[in-house]
């Protein structure tokens, strides 16, 4: 049902200075016109004293006074009549995280290992200032949006309750969780804020229908008039061997491709890469 629509100020103000008019107009005729009567009757001007007097000094007094000023709420939101968080008018840069949520072996023998990966993402959104404007897309065999556009100047807390909310399951397509990041990002315009595509992942087998030849093609200099920067963080691997040799080398080179970064996630070199990631997200590499 529709909120009834709040009155314009110009025309509350009429209104009001409009019945004032009005209710001054019968008090100064009643006057008049009883105040010709009580003067050619006796006792007319002990009347006139004791009751005209107070109605004329309040006459006065209602037509000196301003009228009151009509707030009306300019900050409503659509639904509910709630007002709205204050939204930073220019964004700094727009982020979308792409989590991989895929059951990865590496799991079974690190039970810790998806916790932390919520970790790091977390950390790594508290290190982004109010003006960042952050999208999640969690990947497993499909890709899934908890959030688009969303500015941290109100939204923190959303987004880590979602992060809160992700568990491991199903196989993964992350090349596709990619690619859909890129074409959200470039749906939004040229627009003057930095894009970038932050990755975390376990790197397992990927069972995505694109692939690293298409994502090159998407995100090579040149392609859109909006560039995208690509960075990653690999958790739990210690080389390029196995199913993870092919997800890393793409993303590997994706990340040069866009003057992004690949990073191993440890706990020894976690503050270290946070900062060289928010680094990379502020402009920090051209």
């Amino acid at each position: 049902m529709n909120a009834p629509q709040q009155p314009s100020q110009p025309a509350a103000v009429n209104r009001q200075a409009g019945h004032k008019w009005l209710l001054c107009f019968m008090v100064s005729a009643f006057g008049t016109l009883a105040g010709g009567y009580l003067t050619q009757t006796h006792d007319g001007q002990e009347i006139l004293e004791f009751v005209f007097k107070p109605l004329h000094a309040a006459w006065k007094e209602l037509t000196s006074r301003k009228p009151d000023p009509v707030v009306v709420p300019s900050d409503l939101g659509k639904t509910g009549g709630e007002p709205k968080p204050p939204t930073p008018s220019v964004a700094d840069r727009d982020v979308v995280l792409v989590f991989d949520r895929s059951q990865s072996p590496l799991y079974s023998s690190q039970n810790t290992l998806f916790a932390e990966q919520r970790a790091w993402t977390k950390d790594l959104l508290a290190g982004l200032d109010d003006r960042s404007r952050v999208s999640l897309v969690a990947v497993n065999g499909q890709a899934v949006w908890p959030s688009r556009d969303l500015p941290l100047a109100y939204g923190r807390d959303e987004l880590n309750k979602h992060c809160d909310g992700l568990f491991p399951k199903g196989s993964s397509a992350l090349l596709d969780g990619i690619g859909e990041a890129v074409e959200h990002l470039r749906s939004n315009g040229a627009g003057p804020a930095p894009a970038h595509v932050v990755v975390l992942t376990t790197a397992g087998q990927d069972h995505a229908r694109r692939t690293r030849d298409d994502l090159r093609e998407q995100l090579r200099p040149g392609a859109s008039k909006r560039p995208v920067h690509l960075h990653a963080v690999v958790y739990g691997r210690e080389g390029n061997a196995g199913e993870a040799a092919e997800v890393i080398g793409a993303l590997e080179e994706l990340a040069r491709l866009t003057s992004g970064r690949l990073f191993r996630a440890s706990h020894a070199n976690k503050e270290a890469t946070l900062l060289a990631i928010r680094d990379g997200l502020s402009g920090g590499r051209k």
